[in-house]
């Protein structure tokens, strides 16, 4: 797989870089959860009745195993784990199963589920205010618009991309790099995450005519502009 050395930020520009991705994916995704999360109608996400939380704990679940993208051998792993783990119970007297042993099933899995435990963490922490973990502890996705944001700004200073189509990267395979940036500036993954997708969703970070004058990154990045997620750059 080729790789491409570059010149990174500077540890302290890493740090402001990741704390402005940071605060971003915070303020963005606060106003954003709901329909991201696309909860339908007939759920009250803000309720306090056990039942309707279990109800919607379910219902995203649904969404991750029935998601086109998950892996039909990631979903098999999942079931099979949850099985072994609560065994009889999980038939008979599935309520009795607590959140957060459900919880560190799905994240010692994890692969395809890292949305469904960030999506847990998020709603006891901070919607419901109960401690089964703490944000620190989510995960970082990566797609390729993350993994594009981290190699583009210098975050990264060497870069996996495809032979056949050069410069497309490799973002799954760059995600412990960027899990390991993010773990030594002691930053949440998960707003992380967030905050370096939605330069691509918000129109600054895109594929081919990136807006880097108004981007919030503009005075730290390197653009380092031929690095893509999914299209072959155009000069």
């Amino acid at each position: 797989m080729p790789k491409e050395k570059q010149l990174g930020l500077s540890d302290k520009e890493k740090e402001k870089l990741l704390d402005i991705l940071e605060k971003e994916g915070r303020e963005k995704w606060y106003k954003r959860w709901k329909e991201h999360m696309a909860i339908p109608s007939n759920l009250d996400v803000l309720s306090k009745d056990k039942d309707e939380r279990e109800k919607i704990l379910r219902y995203l679940l649904l969404r991750v195993l029935i998601n086109q993208q998950a892996r039909f051998d990631k979903v098999r792993e999942i079931s099979i784990r949850i099985s072994e783990e609560f065994t009889d119970i999980l038939l008979s007297e599935p309520f009795k199963i607590s959140e957060s042993e459900l919880f560190k099933v799905f994240k010692d899995v994890a692969g395809e589920s890292r949305m469904f435990v960030n999506w847990m963490i998020f709603l006891f922490n901070e919607i419901w205010k109960q401690k089964v973990s703490k944000m620190e502890e989510t995960l970082m996705i990566v797609d390729g618009h993350v993994g594009k944001v981290f190699c583009r700004t210098g975050l990264l200073e060497e870069v996996l991309y495809e032979e056949r189509r050069p410069y497309i990267i490799q973002a799954s395979k760059m995600r412990l790099w960027i899990e390991e940036i993010i773990s030594r500036f002691g930053k949440i993954p998960f707003y992380v995450d967030n905050g370096a997708f939605y330069l691509f969703e918000d129109g600054y970070c895109r594929e081919l005519k990136p807006n880097c004058k108004d981007c919030p990154l503009n005075k730290i990045c390197k653009k380092y502009l031929k690095w893509t997620a999914y299209q072959i750059w155009e000069k």
